[in-house]
């Protein structure tokens, strides 16, 4: 009977190694799996997502800077109609040296 206590004991310990064995083998092959998903996204993110998100990026840029130019060209436009209407040279040409400095408007042109 010692020779059966000794061979179970044999087939117990290469079944414990085997089975450790196979769970080593299932952790690499759901890294190798998880490593394959990940690659899978990236490459769809890259294919996929980057080039809709460059073509929205593109589209927004010139609509901002189109945007910005009608502003721009409505504000010259603005102080142009309004240095028509007012005289603003004439501020230039006024001497305010001559007289009693008596608002900060006075002064900020003074200065």
């Amino acid at each position: 009977m010692k020779w059966l206590d000794s061979a179970l004991k044999k087939k117990c310990a290469q079944d414990k190694s085997a089975i450790f064995e196979r769970i080593h083998q299932v952790e690499v092959e759901r890294s190798y799996r998880i490593v394959g998903a990940l690659e899978t996204i990236a490459s769809d993110i890259e294919n996929q997502v980057v080039p809709v998100v460059k073509n929205a990026m593109s589209q927004w840029m010139k609509m901002v800077l189109t945007i910005d130019a009608v502003a721009a060209g409505l504000f010259l436009t603005g102080m142009l109609v309004l240095s028509q209407w007012f005289d603003v040279w004439a501020l230039f040409s006024y001497d305010f040296a001559g007289s009693n400095i008596v608002s900060s408007i006075k002064l900020a042109t003074l200065l």
